[in-house]
């Protein structure tokens, strides 16, 4: 597997996780009647800062060891495989991005 290649699935890997637990968290809060309470939009927000900056402590950190691991040849090398894996790649964080946003929605409506 390419550079670019690990580089991918290390961004998708760490998009579910970070947003993964960020929505799961907000979700159960709202469904909890969490938007009653006065400290909602602070926390939430902070979570949100949060879930941001380790987000892209983990892309960092696991980029760093797959360059590490990566034969120096590979590196270098770009061909029409690392062209459809980021086309996949943008395809299923655009897919992820839209669940969850129409999810929140969701959440949103039913509970208010």
């Amino acid at each position: 597997m390419s550079f670019a290649e690990k580089r991918l699935w290390i961004e998708l890997a760490a998009s579910l996780a970070v947003w993964g637990v960020y929505f799961t968290r907000l979700i159960g809060w709202i469904d909890a009647g969490g938007l009653q309470d006065p400290e909602f939009a602070a926390t939430m927000g902070g979570h949100f800062v949060l879930a941001v900056a380790a987000g892209v402590a983990i892309r960092v950190v696991l980029s760093l060891i797959a360059r590490r691991v990566t034969p120096r040849a590979e590196l270098r090398v770009r061909d029409e495989r690392e062209d459809l894996a980021a086309l996949r790649a943008t395809f299923a964080g655009h897919a992820l991005l839209g669940g969850l946003v129409l999810g929140v929605a969701a959440v949103g409506y039913v509970a208010g």
